[in-house]
């Protein structure tokens, strides 16, 4: 769990998310507040790892959200 600025009151509603979307991380409230496409290799971050306000671990997810999208899909079998 981490500290991190959100500037939007846009949220997800419902608890289903679209085919092929997983919730990455969640707010201390339990709201998903980032979200991975593993086919797209597609990160959506619903806060601001940027902002003064975010804690060192919003930035680690930013790291990772970038680290993901550039990396090649894993092959099935």
């Amino acid at each position: 769990m981490f500290t991190a600025a959100r500037y939007a009151s846009l949220g997800l509603q419902g608890s289903e998310l679209p085919a092929g979307w997983q919730i990455w991380v969640r707010d201390d409230q339990g709201r998903p507040v980032a979200l991975a496409h593993a086919g797209r290799r597609t990160v959506c971050l619903l806060f601001r790892p940027d902002s003064l306000l975010s804690e060192p671990q919003a930035r680690q997810v930013l790291r990772a959200a970038l680290a993901f999208a550039a990396s090649k899909p894993a092959r099935s079998p």
